[in-house]
């Protein structure tokens, strides 16, 4: 798969992609590897696995990280109340061990006759999911930075050959056809191993120039060129701001979607829908005073 593809089919699901995302994902689904997306918050990071999910038509599963997690929320899990609702329909099948004189004896003759971790006792985590089925997927392991150090080391062991091994259920794996695309995201909360950057294909995701927040609300909301250059300004100087939280092109989106379905539009029609993108009260004088002095655009037009 070349650039020229993967530009293609990103266009046609309405991402706005650039050269380097192009070059990045082709590379990444050529040579079997993870992509590795950093950026600050809001640059589009987890949009991008959604979009390659929709491009390819694959389902995308997504696996949250976030301190305290374990491999069993990942990988599989045990089924105890099917279990034990299974055990409790067949006791009278096993009635006949109970008048063994012997308790080891008539334990190892249950456990013979009975598997306690048969496969259909499993719950699969996303991990799991990501190789089982009988269609490929898009696995979204979305910030790895938030991840406890063991649980990084446990996607990194996956991502060698997208498989795993459980103690009680053992090997989980796929066909090479079959093996995701895995799409790792980190927003620098702390740094990540130095191993599994190696692994990776790299891909910084710098924020949106104006032209590109414009496209992308043209496209998304359908809305007029001026009404998007007015918000594609505000969100371009808000970027350049040390805000407590800056708001996300998707943010952006809303915004569009709001001052559409708004009407014929005033000064204080405009202020009054910044509860869309002010999402912290440290920031709203900052991002007020951004729209008024930048966004006439959007209510002399």
């Amino acid at each position: 798969m070349n650039a020229n593809e993967v530009k293609k089919l990103l266009a046609g699901v309405g991402y706005c992609s650039n050269d380097e995302i192009d070059e990045a994902v082709a590379t990444a689904i050529d040579l079997k590897r993870p992509l590795l997306v950093e950026g600050d918050p809001g640059t589009g990071k987890t949009s991008l696995a959604q979009a390659l999910a929709d491009a390819f038509g694959y389902p995308l599963i997504r696996a949250q990280m976030h301190e305290g997690i374990g491999e069993e929320r990942l990988l599989v899990d045990f089924d105890y109340q099917k279990e034990m609702l299974y055990i409790e329909i067949l006791k009278p099948m096993f009635k006949h061990l109970c008048d063994l004189d012997d308790p080891k004896e008539a334990l190892l003759r249950l456990n013979s006759e009975l598997n306690i971790y048969d496969r259909s006792f499993v719950i699969e985590r996303p991990i799991a999911q990501s190789i089982n089925g009988e269609c490929k997927k898009v696995l979204l392991i979305d910030e790895m930075d938030k991840a406890p150090d063991d649980v990084e080391a446990l996607i990194y062991e996956f991502t060698e050959k997208m498989e795993f091994t459980s103690l009680e259920f053992g090997r989980f794996c796929c066909e090479e056809e079959l093996k995701p695309i895995v799409v790792i995201t980190s927003n620098g909360y702390r740094e990540l191993m130095e191993p599994l950057r190696r692994r990776c294909v790299y891909l910084y995701l710098k924020r949106k120039t104006k032209e590109e927040m414009m496209e992308i609300l043209m496209k998304k909301v359908d809305t007029t060129p001026e009404l998007a250059e007015g918000i594609a300004v505000c969100l371009e100087a808000m970027g350049g701001k040390t805000l407590k939280h800056v708001p996300s092109i998707s943010e952006g989106v809303d915004w569009a979607t709001r001052l559409q379905n708004k009407g014929e539009l005033t000064k204080d029609i405009v202020l009054g829908t910044l509860s869309t993108i002010i999402k912290d009260i440290h920031d709203e004088k900052v991002i007020k005073d951004i729209v008024t002095e930048k966004g006439e655009v959007l209510w002399k037009n």
